[in-house]
């Protein structure tokens, strides 16, 4: 039996449509972290954390190892995706219990242990785990490579791909002529936060639509742009469809512009996905928006998607031949 554990947002629909494909032979093991943007994906999980809200990471992580740890004991593989510490946590429990560990979206790497902080180390940590790693791409299956893993490493492709396919997106649609902007992370927080909201204020050959984050309330002092929530997926397909392009600093939205084939500018100052880049469907930019908005007045043609297609049936077929 597999137990699929996720706690935020992303990795709840990166791991939908692999629950999906397991069936009955899974269990659902909520860790709490996003309870109210998390119900639209999975509504129902089978076990379900109700852990301590605003604690600092060594705090959230304690909670969580001592809750996980009896749940964990009772199953034979255990499924985690991705980088939080959510992942990270049941990761521990299940190498501690000495039980199967699969790592969806393994190998990504900046090689900078503070950007993305902390996921960049918690996703090296957990490849030290694990027993398989499904890999997005080439790229990173080299990178598992040269870190001496080797064994039950499968390059599959990312699972977003088969939630982006199937979502049928929200048809109210209010924008026009707007780039989608979502910025959240921890490293980008503070003075290179403010530059890049002042330069969002003096675009003008666009609107900007920003999605605020529960973490950045301060957001609304600064902008002027049409501020809204965050979006059921249904919704938020629909925004990134019909933009005319992106500007984030989140992970995911690299994956999901391509999906779209839309343009992205990465608010960041390195990527552990730059197939993305070398693609031309993003750029990299650190916090330089205004020099850059350039780019979405390129041209792209049409190429197969690099991060894959109906990824979860690929992931399914290699655990349920090696049993």
């Amino acid at each position: 039996m597999y137990l699929v554990c996720y706690g935020t947002r992303p990795e709840a629909l990166k791991l939908l449509p692999l629950w999906k494909e397991l069936g009955s032979s899974c269990k659902i093991l909520f860790t709490g972290q996003h309870p109210d943007i998390t119900k639209d994906i999975i509504d129902s999980p089978d076990y379900k954390l109700e852990i301590p809200r605003g604690q600092p990471l060594d705090i959230l992580g304690a909670h969580i190892l001592l809750k996980v740890t009896h749940i964990i004991s009772e199953f034979d593989t255990i499924i985690v995706q991705g980088d939080t510490i959510s992942a990270f946590i049941c990761a521990l429990s299940a190498f501690h219990n000495n039980k199967r560990l699969v790592h969806v979206e393994a190998g990504l790497r900046t090689f900078d242990k503070t950007s993305p902080f902390p996921e960049e180390s918690y996703r090296c940590m957990i490849s030290k785990m694990a027993d398989y790693h499904f890999c997005p791409t080439d790229n990173a299956r080299c990178n598992l490579l040269q870190e001496n893993i080797t064994k039950g490493v499968y390059v599959v492709g990312n699972t977003i791909v088969d939630t982006f396919r199937d979502v049928i997106p929200d048809s109210r649609f209010p924008y026009k002529n707007y780039l989608l902007v979502t910025l959240h992370r921890r490293e980008n927080r503070g003075s290179k936060m403010l530059r890049m909201w002042e330069q969002l204020n003096k675009i003008v050959d666009y609107n900007i639509v920003y999605i605020t984050h529960p973490s950045l309330p301060q957001a609304r002092e600064h902008l002027t742009c049409t501020l809204i929530e965050p979006q059921d997926y249904p919704s938020m397909v629909s925004l990134i469809m019909n933009s005319q392009g992106i500007i984030s600093d989140s992970g995911g939205l690299q994956e999901e512009a391509v999906c779209a084939r839309k343009k992205i500018l990465v608010c960041r100052d390195t990527t552990e996905r730059p197939e993305t880049i070398s693609s031309g469907w993003g750029l990299l930019i650190d916090d330089n928006i205004i020099d850059n908005m350039s780019f979405f007045d390129v041209e792209m043609t049409g190429c197969d998607n690099i991060y894959g297609e109906n990824v979860s049936k690929k992931i399914v077929k290699e655990l349920v031949y090696d049993c």
